[in-house]
């Protein structure tokens, strides 16, 4: 378990008396799913001594929104959830799509020169 995350995430729990929390991973490496699941023994594993963990629930990744999962958390006689979203830095899908699509394009990307610019500026 990287200790960065496990500290980061502990010390949200001394930042408010809030009842939800966001707990944001910038993840560079792939796969995502294996991010998650070490987050999700960190929140079930390591919560901060006054909270007791309830369960998860997962946060499906849909277009551009980034998954994740929800914990619930008991202290004292308050809820507090904390919301886990990954964030995929990499993007190694799209990439890896763009780079097989580039040869196919159907036409080669326009270059402006001074004489464009000064035609569309008089129109």
């Amino acid at each position: 378990m990287n200790a960065d995350l496990r500290h980061h995430f502990q010390k949200l729990f001394e930042y408010s008396k809030c009842k939800l929390f966001f707990h944001l991973t910038y993840a560079y490496h792939s796969p995502i799913s294996a991010v998650v699941a070490e987050l999700e023994v960190m929140a079930e594993q390591n919560a901060a001594d006054h909270c007791k963990f309830i369960d998860r629930k997962a946060i499906p990744s849909r277009d551009s929104k980034p998954g994740g999962f929800r914990a619930r958390y008991k202290a004292d006689v308050e809820e507090i959830v904390v919301v886990f979203l990954v964030l995929d830095m990499q993007q190694d899908d799209l990439r890896g799509a763009a780079k097989k699509a580039a040869p196919s394009a159907a036409r080669k990307p326009r270059v402006q020169t001074a004489m464009t610019v000064r035609r569309k500026s008089k129109d």
